[in-house]
């Protein structure tokens, strides 16, 4: 290394021990003196809300930036107003609605259509409210839209699905000691609210067993009644053309 070179590298060394020297001295050392910019105006969106004659509400949020279309439907019910006697009842119900097939499509056709249009519907319960979903490609939303109707309104509860169903929900209650965090929920939860809570009861064997499929087809036409429904609708699509589509497949 010549003089030269050694005497720029030197410089440029002691240059970089000013600027972090600099730096240094301008840090924050105790939190309060942390400084942060404003921060940008936050505005929530207003979704368009409407109600169908026959009652069911109907609320669309406009996003036009992928063609993607999103639906939810929240359902006035849940798993606490099971009977005492059939807990697990919504649950099996909810999710038969998507699994066990429609009056019009088996629950095999189901799968394959939703396959073939990369669409996905879902059907679910928590302890206050059902749901059901669906998303699709914004071309796809007249054809998946229908099925999903379909879906709500006329779920076929297939018995070989439900059977399986039932299967699994057996399985589930075997290995409901396997793990202790379960064991300490169901235990804190029987303390807190007593164990005729709906708070705290649990599926059993007994209250599976006790369950029918005229059970679910009497659940289902209780709760899935258009006046105990929200619906949802956020993505590529106008109000007019949501308010259209709802019409067509729910409005009857």
């Amino acid at each position: 290394m010549t003089s030269r070179t050694f005497s720029r590298v030197l410089l440029a060394s002691a240059s970089a021990l000013l600027l972090c020297a600099g730096s240094a001295s301008a840090q924050a050392v105790k939190p309060t003196e942390l400084k942060f910019p404003p921060l940008p105006d936050f505005k929530v969106a207003k979704p368009t809300r409407f109600v169908l004659d026959n009652g069911m509400v109907v609320m669309v949020m406009e996003d036009h930036e992928l063609p993607l279309v999103n639906v939810v439907a929240k359902i006035r019910g849940g798993s606490l107003l099971d009977p005492a006697e059939k807990i697990g009842l919504s649950a099996l119900a909810a999710d038969q609605l998507r699994g066990g097939g429609t009056t019009s499509l088996k629950p095999d056709a189901l799968d394959e259509f939703l396959e073939g249009h990369a669409a996905t519907i879902e059907t679910g319960i928590a302890a206050d409210s059902g749901s059901g979903s669906m998303s699709a490609l914004k071309a796809d939303v007249p054809d998946v839209m229908k099925v999903f109707a379909d879906v709500l309104r006329h779920p076929a509860f297939d018995p070989d699905r439900l059977k399986i169903a039932v299967n699994e929900l057996n399985a589930a209650i075997s290995r409901k000691n396997d793990e202790p965090a379960p064991v300490m929920n169901r235990a804190f939860s029987q303390t807190i609210y007593g164990k005729d809570s709906p708070f705290a009861r649990e599926q059993t064997y007994a209250t599976v067993a006790a369950l029918t499929r005229d059970d679910l087809v009497a659940w289902h036409a209780k709760y899935l009644q258009p006046n105990r429904i929200i619906l949802g609708i956020v993505g590529d699509v106008t109000v007019a053309e949501a308010k259209a589509l709802v019409t067509k497949t729910f409005g009857d």
